[in-house]
């Protein structure tokens, strides 16, 4: 799959717009790029189009320990177009970020879900044997 192709499927996908969706498969490759260790982002690059397998180009040898979901999901939230303001009820729930954060899983588990396809059976195994269990399981159920 050529990488329009890639990013069309995402816009028809999730309902967005091809600049929304190629920001969107940007922010999901930038989060991986984090919590994938690099032996297993070599193996995946190969069968990704150039312009989303630059960005495991920068896997370390060993992901940060401390990463964890808010992180990862942080690359996208930062790229949704919200606005809002704080709550003000007692406890002081924020509810703009939490509809980021589901809204940001969502597109997450598209882009996943088409990443898949572009994987034969060995290469999305090394992908998620290198993942945290709370990503990979995420990327399985995708």
């Amino acid at each position: 799959m050529n990488y329009e192709e890639f990013i069309s499927v995402i816009e028809e996908q999730a309902g967005l717009t091809f600049e929304e969706a190629k920001t969107t498969a940007r922010a999901v490759m930038c989060a991986l790029a984090e919590v994938i260790p690099a032996g297993q982002a070599q193996a995946v690059r190969g069968y990704l189009p150039v312009e989303l397998a630059q960005f495991l180009e920068r896997c370390r040898l060993e992901p940060d320990a401390l990463l964890d979901e808010h992180t990862f999901v942080g690359w996208l939230v930062s790229d949704l177009d919200m606005t809002g303001r704080r709550d003000k009820t007692i406890g002081g729930i924020d509810l703009m970020a939490v509809y980021g954060g589901e809204e940001a899983w969502r597109r997450c588990r598209i882009v996943f879900a088409v990443l898949k396809t572009c994987l034969d059976d060995a290469a999305s195994a090394t992908l998620v044997s290198g993942l945290p269990e709370w990503i990979g399981g995420r990327f399985l159920d995708a």
